[in-house]
């Protein structure tokens, strides 16, 4: 399995009927969060409710791989437009 870039703030995803952005990119070895979060690259998800989930990188990309959560644009699609 090739290894995975990331994904951009502003990418829109699909996650079983909810819509969420990602509005955070947070970095292995931040400082500024607990000790758990700052393991490994993680994203925050914003929904349209408003709810707010950090997801850890790894996990993230399992859930797209598996159909449970689907990349409905990137933010470089969206700038291309």
């Amino acid at each position: 399995m090739r290894k995975h870039e990331g994904y951009k703030i502003g990418t829109l995803i699909h996650d079983m009927g909810r819509m969420a952005v990602v509005t955070k990119k947070i970095q292995k070895g931040d400082t500024s969060l607990p000790t758990a979060m700052s393991w490994c690259d993680s994203y925050q998800l914003t929904y349209t409710n408003g709810d707010v989930c950090i997801f850890g990188a790894f996990t993230l990309q399992k859930l797209i791989m598996n159909g449970q959560m689907q990349v409905i644009a990137k933010k470089e699609d969206r700038d291309a437009r």
